[in-house]
């Protein structure tokens, strides 16, 4: 039987230092980030993004060869086909029937045939890079609790959480994005809904290290306070310590980036050379009272739990 792929899977709400976090790990020797792998099919295979290396998708030598590899070529899968069972799949709303798959037949069969393909895109991307372990930061609990089925997929869990204060500040904001042909900018959020979001995904990953995934809670304000001890942590946390030379990239202040292959996820994934760790808090200067009560009220019983009230 074929040894599972290490699957280091970044989780949390979007906005919350996870694009930075990945980049940091696709760093360490043995580790090779691909963004969000979520959305390989849609933005990757069939929308040509830009790859974390500057390239288009179809003219990245990594993701070619990973499509010659899982598939004998990305088209030869049938990148709509396997875009829409995505969608009928791996969606929050159907988590029930991913722990219960028996109560839908036809769920199942989409399931079965979806969970094949995953395997087959992470088994490629670990013997195409040469690297034992993948670094997700799909952040969606309905990814995770897939992969967690799957029996090829050795899976652990970061669980980054970052203030909801500074996430719905995040999601409000205007952000372009330079990584399309178009001029696009970022998904924005109201305070209401990037709350209900802050505290339904997180519940979330409670509820999957319950279930017995092993699982490391990370503060982002604590992440980039410390980074290079923080990252130590992290290797810790998953039995691959290195030694101190192979983590010269970085140190408490900031961190050396290189490109990588990150399939889609925040601007900042394109950005290469030492970048300063800082702690954003924007929202302290720019958010209103009126939001901030806001937040308070939606997210108070969470900020108990991640130690945010009273900071």
């Amino acid at each position: 039987m074929p040894v599972p792929v290490t699957v280091v899977f970044l989780g949390g709400v979007g906005r919350s230092g996870s694009t930075l976090l990945s980049r940091v790990l696709d760093r360490v020797p043995g580790f090779v980030s691909v963004g969000e792998a979520c959305n390989l099919w849609n933005q990757g295979v069939i929308n040509n993004r830009t790859c974390g290396c500057g390239r288009p998708f179809d003219a990245c030598p990594f993701w070619l060869s990973v499509g010659e590899e899982a598939f004998g070529g990305w088209k030869r899968a049938d990148p709509q086909a396997v875009n829409a069972q995505r969608l009928r799949v791996e969606r929050i709303r159907r988590l029930p029937l991913m722990i219960a798959p028996q109560l839908s037949s036809a769920y199942a069969r989409d399931f079965k045939e979806f969970a094949d393909v995953t395997t087959r895109v992470y088994g490629a991307i670990s013997r195409v890079s040469g690297d034992a372990v993948v670094v997700d930061n799909s952040k969606k609990p309905s990814m995770a609790f897939l992969l967690h089925h799957l029996d090829a997929i050795d899976l652990r869990v970061v669980h980054l959480v970052r203030s909801p204060y500074g996430v719905a500040h995040s999601w409000a904001k205007r952000v372009e994005r330079p990584d399309t042909d178009q001029e696009e900018e970022m998904q924005r959020l109201s305070v209401t809904s990037s709350s209900v979001r802050w505290m339904t995904v997180n519940a979330l990953f409670e509820a999957l290290r319950r279930a017995g995934v092993p699982t490391l809670r990370l503060r982002y304000e604590d992440f980039v306070a410390a980074p290079r001890t923080r990252l130590e942590g992290i290797l810790d946390f998953l039995g691959e310590r290195r030694r101190p030379d192979e983590l010269g990239f970085v140190d408490n202040q900031s961190a050396d980036l290189s490109g990588d292959h990150s399939v889609w996820g925040n601007p900042m994934r394109l950005r290469v050379g030492r970048e300063a760790m800082r702690l954003d808090d924007e929202w302290q200067r720019r958010m209103t009272p009126q939001d901030r009560r806001l937040v308070t009220a939606l997210t108070g019983p969470g900020q108990l739990l991640y130690g945010y009230r009273g900071r």
